[in-house]
């Protein structure tokens, strides 16, 4: 057992020999539910917070038309004169809301809470696709997911990305498109899509904070103990046909007998 705070190697070690990281379980966090016209999304977190914060005006009501790009907002700020889209560009993006947990390292020497995820999920209506994209076939996905990326990235003057850094992830039977970058500290962050329809698709960016050390590469055994958490929460999002019965908004899902937990609002 480890007594004080534990050294950086000591960490280290703690964090490779774990078989595996711990989360909270998203069943028990409240649902997301958004009516998209044709189709009903829901996903887990507490997004309540996060979109009545100062850029609430980007955010999209929780019942909106993909086939109707009125529904998307488009203009933001006080003073209206922030434009998020035009027609002119690449997407068109209705902003649902921000999440965050924390993952647990157990170990019988210590306990540790390292990697803070920070999600921000979206639906986007890709605009100005060749004739013959559709996006429901993955490749045509990865295309237009790697060619932002690798633009982002160098706007930003973040190393440069291959397209061999897209892969896709199968998660329920649903395959999910993930592109990895680097940020500037040298950190991985992700892109995550999966088709809804030709030109539509449900897009999250994912980064880890603290998940390692700033000076050092996060190791790829790592990595992958992180990776199983987004995995976790992917298989926790749902599309399904629209009806009239569905409730739409936040739901909390607090088990019987325990109090609702209070969730912070992200900082970016």
């Amino acid at each position: 057992m480890i007594t004080g705070y534990p050294t950086r190697d000591e960490q280290k070690e703690i964090m490779h020999e774990a078989d595996r990281f711990y989360w909270e379980n998203f069943r028990h966090k409240p649902l997301n539910v958004f009516d998209l016209g044709p189709w009903t999304l829901a996903f887990p977190g507490d997004i309540s917070e996060s979109r009545s914060s100062y850029d609430s005006d980007s955010f999209a009501s929780y019942a909106f038309d993909i086939n109707d790009l009125k529904t998307c907002p488009r203009f933001v700020g006080q003073d209206g004169s922030f434009e998020l889209w035009n027609e002119d560009g690449i997407k068109a993006s209705w902003h649902l809301g921000r999440e965050q947990w924390q993952s647990i390292i157990r170990s019988d020497k210590c306990h540790l809470t390292a990697g803070i995820f920070h999600l921000k999920i979206s639906v986007s209506r890709f605009l100005n696709l060749p004739d013959n994209s559709n996006l429901k076939e993955n490749e045509d996905l990865i295309d237009i997911i790697y060619f932002m990326g690798r633009a982002s990235q160098q706007e930003l003057g973040w190393k440069s990305i291959q397209r061999s850094d897209c892969f896709v992830r199968q998660v329920n039977n649903a395959d999910w498109i993930i592109c990895r970058k680097i940020n500037g500290l040298g950190a991985p962050n992700y892109t995550v899509a999966t088709a809804i329809d030709h030109r539509t698709a449900i897009t999250l960016f994912v980064n880890i904070e603290g998940a390692w050390f700033d000076d050092e590469s996060l190791p790829a055994n790592i990595e992958a103990k992180y990776l199983e958490s987004i995995w976790d929460y992917l298989g926790q999002v749902t599309l399904t046909p629209s009806s009239e019965e569905k409730k739409v908004g936040t739901i909390d899902r607090t088990p019987e007998g325990e109090t609702p937990k209070v969730q912070k609002a992200p900082s970016w």
